[in-house]
């Protein structure tokens, strides 16, 4: 690459002729001064684009040890890296006839990256000929990773408000971590995240949401509070922040499973002393080395997402205690006549708009008053808990057991047809006449079939006759009317 791109105007201008002749810096005290600021590099170079001149800084800047690497060689390859980001400096220039503080992206000669900002001008002669160019070097390369720096913390600051902003906003429990997890990802920078919460039947923490581990680890992973390491940050409700496993005092050992960087932090999810988990973030992403290392600032980051993580969750489980307790009958824990109302004519409607099935059944405990008399009225209380806990394990997750009142149950079975209706129903009675209560329990049954154009009092009606039916049968039986 020694002359400029034939395409270029500039080159076409500085090809039809060549002196020969250097311009060398003893030719005027400018370029002595240019040279004795030994901190800024500074080359000339012909009206070939032919470095003849550069002062040790530059050569230090660009990775080389000794001028000899740079002289003869072509400007455009030496300082900017490619023909096309050359051609595009000297344009620029030829407009003006100088340009000051260009940046430019580079790479040294040991392939480090580098930003550079130079400040040219074309060297003329007489009547305005090109006889070379000049310029200074400033080295920019730390002053624009602070800028990128601080513009990722002014990022990292709008993502933390932005977060505690939404999560107040979400009213569903695994959309609120599966949010969490992602944004705290983003703004640490980490490949990894996971939210572990405290398990109410076993204690344990078990991971509730996860950003970029596996689904594998995901479900087989359960840590016991006080175990290694997340299990400790649990008890003592104290953060970590590891640079490096391996080498920490505290653990040194191997790197985990589904992990790629030897750094990570946890810190635990309070609500004053409660703890409801812990967050754990691995992995750091670094733009300059492979084995990044978090530090205490983003430990501080993190906690603070912590406390809000806790708010949040806090916040949603008040909401969802109290959404409970006005759809669930306080007795049997299943949902009340308000719900059973609100979810039939929801089903009904649905299937004003798409076609399927619908089906209701009645339910009526057998002798229920001579059960309070013989036992009590605690026991009875306890009989219709257990009745209520059949239900829900013996039918759908679809299906909506409600309480309706005293010993009557109601349940509301959405595409569910007579056939499926009838297995549900002989199931139901198998499983209340099997089970352990003070003394033999039986239940009565009525069912009715959702008709085109019924109205739910209509379709309550025709499950009412059916139960009547079934107790007039001789009771523990079901009767169902299309």
């Amino acid at each position: 690459m020694g002359s400029f791109n034939k395409k270029k105007k500039f080159s076409e201008v500085l090809a039809k002729e060549s002196t020969g002749k250097y311009v060398r810096p003893e030719d005027s005290k400018m370029y002595k001064r240019l040279m004795d600021r030994a901190h800024s590099g500074v080359y000339i170079a012909d009206e070939r684009g032919l470095i003849f001149y550069v002062n040790d800084a530059l050569v230090r800047m660009l990775g080389y040890s000794s001028q000899k690497e740079i002289l003869e060689r072509s400007l455009i390859e030496v300082l900017y890296g490619s023909p096309e980001a050359g051609f595009e400096f000297y344009d620029a220039m030829e407009e003006l006839g100088f340009i000051n503080d260009y940046e430019i992206a580079n790479k040294k000669a040991d392939g480090y990256e580098i930003v550079l900002s130079v400040t040219s001008h074309f060297i003329r002669e007489g009547a305005g000929k090109v006889k070379g160019v000049e310029g200074i070097v400033y080295d920019r390369t730390e002053t624009k990773k602070i800028e990128k720096s601080l513009t990722k913390e002014k990022q990292k600051l709008e993502e933390i408000l932005n977060l505690g902003d939404k999560v107040t906003t979400i009213r569903e429990f695994q959309e609120l971590i599966d949010f969490v997890v992602d944004r705290i990802a983003v703004i640490l920078e980490a490949r990894v995240c996971s939210i572990l919460l405290v398990d109410e039947n076993s204690g344990t923490l078990k991971i509730a949401g996860a950003f970029g581990l596996d689904k594998e680890i995901i479900e087989k992973t359960e840590i016991s509070v006080g175990d290694p390491i997340a299990g400790v940050v649990a008890k003592d409700l104290i953060p970590i922040l590891v640079k490096n496993i391996e080498y920490d005092e505290r653990f040194k050992r191997a790197n985990r499973e589904g992990y790629t960087n030897q750094s990570f932090m946890i810190v635990p999810i309070l609500v004053g002393d409660e703890l409801l988990g812990v967050i754990d973030v691995a992995d750091k992403i670094s733009d300059v080395s492979i084995g990044a290392s978090f530090d205490e600032i983003d430990l501080k980051i993190l906690a603070s997402l912590a406390r809000e993580t806790a708010v949040a969750i806090d916040n949603l489980k008040v909401i969802t205690d109290l959404n409970l307790q006005t759809v669930t009958d306080p007795l049997t824990r299943i949902y009340n006549y308000r719900k059973f109302s609100d979810s039939l004519e929801h089903e009904i409607k649905r299937l004003g708009r798409t076609k399927g099935n619908l089906c209701v059944m009645m339910l009526d405990l057998d002798n229920f008053k001579s059960y309070n008399d013989s036992f009590g009225h605690l026991e009875g209380d306890t009989l219709l808990r257990g009745i209520g806990e059949i239900l829900r394990k013996n039918l759908r997750d679809t299906d909506i057991v409600c309480r309706y009142a005293g010993d009557e149950f109601v349940i509301v079975l959405p595409d569910t047809n007579i056939e499926g209706l009838k297995e549900s129903a002989t199931k139901v009675i198998r499983e209340v006449s099997a089970h352990p209560f003070k003394r033999q329990v039986t239940v009565s049954l009525g069912a009715a079939r959702y008709q085109e154009g019924m109205t739910s009092n209509e379709l309550m009606l025709k499950a009412d006759k059916s139960l009547y039916e079934a107790k007039e049968k001789g009771k523990n039986q079901f009767y169902i009317l299309e």
